[in-house]
């Protein structure tokens, strides 16, 4: 970000493979530690194994992988790879095969630190764990590769860039305890460009290759040209140990990694936009933020992200009556452990085999999308209008099903998987957090918890009672707007004058000069003063005075006033401004 403000953010980079110099460096001293030294030297004798085409490379693994014995980890960068030998090694090996991929939803992925098999691969087993007895494997993609501490006897992966093949040689021997065997299968690879024997114009072939697509194919080149550089300890055998791996050329190693993403400007503008949590509308300049995050790589496919919930079967736009969507997803966000996420022509696969199941068409589905509102679909019509160039719906999307849909099987999306009575398709609100609840009696709220959102339903045409569903969350929470959903009357005139205690405090911490201190102050003695209008009382329910700060908000009936715009309007007529 380029800025000229007086104290300018600054970052620290931690990363095992970082392209620049690290700002954390191991010194002489650190060199010379008993246990630095033993993990530094750690015994990773490395092979590299030819394959006609990549479409070999599951078979080829699982039958060297089955000559060795102990904790095997499997690193493969498709995820049909990963499955397929996830499951020809299951039918050998039966109970003795776990696998990580990024596609699995969160709340799976978590609990796989208490997996008897997964538990062998981590430094300390979660308490009461029974591990799984003799050799088990670990088939993982690139979500093993980082964010977690993993030790295996032996490793087995394809070809990737150098920096992600240097984490994943990080996941095998790690504490220096054995001789690891490291086996690198790799089909023929065209020479970059640069280095192309047969000269001349190369444009045509640039183009054929796919543009910025090709810089990762070059990147594997270089990163194969690098591995066969590693000192040699026997006939095709390399060492690659993490002392090894420092002595490769940093312009070499830079050469061979992955390429780096575009990463757009980054201004003060967007980052005031992006600030506006509360409005949930489409925004004119305020983008998604994942770009900025991530960057942006071409190379890399678009996503689509699932998740499974009750209540898109039954809820209508008649049970929103004058809110939408959004506001409901407001109230009941999405949490990752309930989603999971895959390649949006993979998710497009699984979502056609539930349609085909779909005979009457009756399956619904939400259809979440940045800058545009949530919109209630027909799962069926979703699926057959997906375009990817005229009508790309899917892409950076996120698609929650009814739990009648199925395709769920182990945390991972399956569309030939039916309806499961056994399975938690709905993971609901965490206990500590929300809760949800259906009667047709008047509920007592919870204790230390506020109603949110009420919706009336009927279960059955015959029965006129209805059933009430309700959504209930912790008292201290911030990000459900406990402005709308305050149990606890709070007067404005007190939140303001608590407000700019607390802002003055701040100040005088902070120790700026005595102009900024009196700045703050009466910022904060006037950021509400456009809630004591009577069209932001009305919406929630306050028709008497004093005026309330909090409430049960009902945004409809604000008529888009914004009590932001009221406070600098009277700010600036109290003489504040």
């Amino acid at each position: 970000m380029r800025s000229n403000e007086p104290r300018p953010i600054k970052v620290l980079a931690l990363s095992a493979t970082s392209r620049d110099e690290p700002d954390f460096m191991l010194g002489a001293e650190d060199l010379g530690h008993s246990v630095v030294k033993k993990r530094l030297h750690a015994a990773k004798t490395l092979q590299v194994h030819a394959v006609k085409d990549r479409t070999g490379l599951p078979d080829l693994i699982v039958a060297k992988a089955r000559e060795l014995s102990g904790k095997i980890i499997v690193f493969l960068s498709s995820v049909d790879h990963a499955e397929k030998c996830a499951s020809m090694l299951r039918k050998v090996m039966k109970s003795s095969v776990v696998t990580l991929t990024g596609t699995m939803r969160g709340a799976e992925r978590d609990t796989l630190v208490k997996h008897p098999v997964f538990s062998r691969f981590l430094p300390r087993p979660a308490e009461g764990v029974a591990l799984q007895d003799g050799t088990v494997f670990l088939v993982a993609t690139s979500a093993g590769e980082v964010g977690i501490d993993l030790s295996a006897d032996h490793l087995l992966t394809d070809l990737p860039p150098f920096d992600a093949l240097a984490q994943r040689l990080g996941r095998v021997n790690r504490y220096g305890e054995c001789e690891a065997e490291v086996h690198v299968f790799c089909e023929p690879l065209d020479a970059p460009r640069a280095v192309n024997s047969a000269g001349g114009d190369e444009g045509d072939e640039d183009d054929a290759r796919g543009g910025r697509n090709d810089d990762y194919s070059d990147a594997r080149y270089f990163t194969l040209a690098l591995l066969k550089s590693l000192p040699p300890v026997g006939e095709d055998l390399r060492d690659a140990s993490p002392w090894a791996l420092r002595s490769l050329p940093r312009e070499a190693r830079l050469q061979a990694s992955t390429p780096r993403p575009q990463i757009p400007h980054v201004d003060e503008m967007l980052f005031d936009r992006w600030s506006y949590t509360t409005m949930k509308d489409p925004l004119p300049g305020r983008p998604a933020v994942a770009d900025w995050l991530h960057g942006i790589a071409e190379w890399e496919p678009p996503r689509t992200t699932v998740a499974w919930r009750c209540e898109v079967a039954w809820l209508s736009e008649e049970h929103l009556g004058l809110e939408t969507l959004d506001d409901f997803l407001w109230d009941y966000p999405l949490r990752s452990r309930e989603t999971l996420s895959d390649i949006t022509t993979r998710v497009l696969k699984h979502l056609e085999k539930v349609v085909q199941r779909d005979d009457e068409g009756v399956l619904s589905a939400w259809l979440i999308r940045h800058g545009e509102p949530a919109a209630l679909v027909r799962l069926r019509d979703l699926v057959e209008a997906y375009d990817a160039k005229r009508n790309p719906s899917l892409d950076g999307a996120t698609v929650v099903l009814a739990p009648a849909a199925g395709a769920l099987h182990e945390g991972l999306l399956d569309g030939n998987a039916e309806f499961d009575q056994a399975v938690r398709y709905d993971l609901g609100p965490m206990e500590a957090e929300r809760l949800v609840s259906e009667s047709k009696e008047e509920p007592n709220i919870p204790s230390g918890m506020r109603l949110v959102r009420a919706v009336k339903r009927r279960l059955e045409e015959e029965d006129d009672t209805p059933v009430w569903w309700r959504l209930y969350t912790t008292a201290e929470r911030a990000d459900d707007e406990g402005s709308q959903s305050s149990r606890k009357e709070l007067l404005l005139d007190a939140h303001l004058q608590r407000t700019e205690a607390w802002a003055t405090l701040i100040a005088q911490r902070l120790a700026l000069p005595a102009p900024e201190q009196r700045a703050l102050a009466q910022a904060a003695r006037a950021h509400d003063l456009g809630k004591q209008r009577r069209v932001w009382q009305r919406s929630i329910k306050r028709f008497t005075t004093p005026p309330l700060a909090k409430g049960p908000m009902q945004p409809h009936q604000l008529g888009h006033y914004r009590h932001e715009l009221g406070s600098l309007h009277d700010a600036a007529f109290d003489g504040l401004s």
